[in-house]
């Protein structure tokens, strides 16, 4: 799902997980996944308007943490650095604009 920018906010959630859920099954599986490559893109700033990042929970919040933990530092991650990078910027505490 390349679009996955262009979603508003309520689809960006539905199918967040979903593509959180698939990004991880590739990843264990170490296949090569499109919308895994794109998804870290997704969750970079700035926030869109009306805003995607405010409308998750902390528990939501929490969760794509944890997915780009995994992305951004297992070593058999091919996304180590765009994970970083919107960790560095959103989801990571101090985060640049959070």
């Amino acid at each position: 799902m390349l679009g996955q920018h262009h979603l508003d906010p309520a689809s960006w959630r539905y199918y967040l997980p979903i593509l959180m859920r698939h990004g991880l099954d590739r990843f264990r599986g170490r296949a090569p996944s499109m919308s895994t490559d794109t998804l870290p893109f997704s969750l970079r700033p700035p926030d869109r308007d009306p805003p995607r990042f405010a409308t998750l929970s902390p528990e939501q919040n929490a969760a794509v943490s944890q997915f780009l933990d995994l992305l951004a530092f297992d070593p058999r991650s091919m996304h180590t650095d765009d994970a970083m990078t919107a960790m560095e910027e959103y989801w990571a505490p101090g985060a640049t604009y959070r």
